[in-house]
């Protein structure tokens, strides 16, 4: 078995010559794409928010609620309406108010009148903003699906309710909605024809989204600390040591080495960092006004680029899934349960978590149980004498978080009952680019499509470290999600011949288990041949894996 390098650790012997070295530009992009991508993350939530600066403040017109409903109805039904809204307009943001809005006709000229019990089947499924509906709207929707006289849309004409939203009872915006006779979309005029405005405003004070931009700065700025401390200056660390001592302690005098380094993805390392999971979680909490307008977003399809937005934003929640493996990984190290866990790939996540929004939100709007249980959770936690006209999210937002959390979860602990990976013998395969996280394979791919694929049947060393996790899940520092994407590859070329692949991983990826002796880590007494850390498997002269 071919050892693996794993760390980084120059050694005191120099080397009489410096080795020429150059990055791979495609992978160094990629990686510096990827750090941008993650250091920018809180900021993208201001592809949807408006920046401090430019949100107008609203807060609650009246603690009289009838005071508040005539007066905010009757001031959106002036403002928005067939003349104001552009034709065709589906979901309209008027950024003075921050106000966001849609609309759909709805088209009665063969509607039958239905029972009671069939209002919500039959009519309300699929409507805007439905998961938002009080008792007030299913009663002015459902007293016009039920109606045994022909329809006549005149009749219903600007009728309407604003309703409160509130979180943990505190009030984070408000919704409105009113039906107008004819079709708005169109501008077409007809007795069976209704146009149906949902409206949202979000509630704050200029120094609470002060707050939360400054918060979100500061998320960024430790990111990219954590980045810098934990990858990218072992990256430089690894490029010094090539430079001045090359791979190999032991050169001779003929052969001229030069290296082409490739750095990793460091996402990985990110995601699991406590600080920064829970730092997300909280933002995306604290931000929970915008789901509501996330929902209107993706509750209609005409506008995609608006529909796109509120899928982007949602998924944002994927941190949910991140601290719910962050937890998870810290309890079964702390239980020893590692092998119970199979662990999952961040890219696959991230996809899941970001399919998950559309996919509740239909449900939500689509299915009878999926709106019914969320209607409840609603207004459970409002007095019976306010749920008329306001509703609390704090139930639904903490079964969401559930339902995202539970996800990469629930994958992870069913995998290794349902599917045994079979152990695998073959340094090759581990020391290849393949055994990767999905990303990396997909960045690899292009790579070879543009610049051209590497010589087959070059040797590999490197990747040993993942044999000693399938053989003993306790290796691992973190059991929950792969860290492979981190690791740098290195090609090395004597006298211009591409004659080796290096495979190179942090030792921060490995649990050397020093307190348990029976499969421990120890740090070897022998020198390594290489200025890098090695890990070597147990022999008949030592019990344990060791480190040179």
């Amino acid at each position: 078995m071919f050892s693996s390098k794993i760390g980084v650790l120059p050694s005191s012997n120099a080397y009489n010559r410096k080795n020429v070295l150059h990055r791979n530009h495609y992978a160094f992009g990629a990686s510096m794409f990827m750090l941008l991508n993650v250091v920018l993350m809180p900021l993208k939530a201001y592809f949807s928010e408006d920046l401090p600066w430019t949100h107008l403040i609203e807060s609650p017109v009246s603690s009289n609620f009838t005071q508040f409903n005539q007066t905010t109805l009757e001031l959106y039904q002036h403002s928005y309406n067939r003349q104001s809204i552009p034709l065709g307009d589906v979901y309209y943001r008027d950024p003075l108010h921050s106000v966001h809005l849609v609309r759909v006709a709805l088209n009665l000229s063969s509607w039958k009148p239905i029972s009671s019990d069939q209002c919500i089947s039959s009519f309300i499924l699929g409507l805007p903003g439905v998961p938002f509906y009080t008792e007030c709207v299913y009663k002015i929707l459902c007293s016009l699906a039920t109606s045994n006289e022909s329809i006549n849309s005149t009749v219903w004409h600007n009728k309407g309710v604003c309703t409160y939203d509130t979180f943990f009872r505190f009030y984070i915006g408000h919704l409105c909605f009113w039906l107008t006779s004819g079709n708005d979309l169109t501008v077409q005029n007809s007795t069976n024809l209704v146009t149906l405005y949902t409206s949202f405003v979000g509630y704050g004070s200029q120094e609470w989204f002060w707050c939360k931009f400054i918060f979100r700065i500061l998320i960024s700025i430790f990111t990219l600390h954590i980045l810098w401390r934990k990858y990218y200056k072992h990256c430089l660390s690894l490029e010094k040591v090539l430079i001045f001592h090359g791979h190999k302690l032991k050169v001779h005098h003929e052969q001229n080495w030069t290296y082409e380094v490739l750095w990793g993805d460091p996402t990985a390392m990110v995601l699991l960092h406590p600080y920064i999971a829970t730092a997300f979680t909280i933002d995306c909490w604290f931000s929970v006004d915008r789901i509501v307008i996330a929902f209107l977003q993706m509750s209609q399809s005409s506008n995609i680029l608006v529909m796109l937005i509120g899928i982007l934003y949602l998924s944002r929640t994927v941190w949910f899934a991140y601290a719910a493996l962050c937890i998870t990984s810290t309890f079964l190290k702390l239980k020893r349960k590692e092998h119970l866990f199979h662990e999952v790939d961040p890219t696959i996540v991230a996809i899941g978590a970001t399919i998950n929004g559309p996919i509740v939100s239909w449900m939500m709007s689509n299915t009878s149980f999926m709106l019914s249980s969320f209607h409840y959770l609603f207004k459970i936690t409002v007095p019976s004498e306010l749920a008329d006209y306001q509703f609390d999210g704090c139930l639904t937002s903490s079964l969401y978080t559930l339902i995202v959390a539970m996800m990469p979860i629930t994958c992870g602990l069913l995998i290794p009952i349902f599917w045994k990976d079979k152990q695998v013998n073959n340094d090759r395969r581990y020391a290849s680019y393949k055994y990767n996280c999905v990303k990396t394979r997909f960045l690899f791919h292009l790579m070879h499509i543009f610049q051209g694929n590497a010589p087959k049947n070059v040797p590999s060393f490197g990747g040993t470290i993942y044999q000693f996790f399938k053989i003993n899940p306790r290796y691992k520092q973190c059991p929950t999600i792969s860290f492979r994407s981190t690791d740098c590859f290195v090609y090395c070329y004597n006298n211009g011949k591409f004659c080796e692949k290096l495979r190179l991983s942090l030792l921060v990826s490995l649990d050397q288990n020093l307190s348990d002796k029976t499969i421990a880590v120890q740090m070897a007494q022998e020198p390594s041949s290489s200025p890098f850390n090695v890990l070597v498997p147990p022999d008949e002269k030592h019990f344990n894996p060791r480190l040179l």
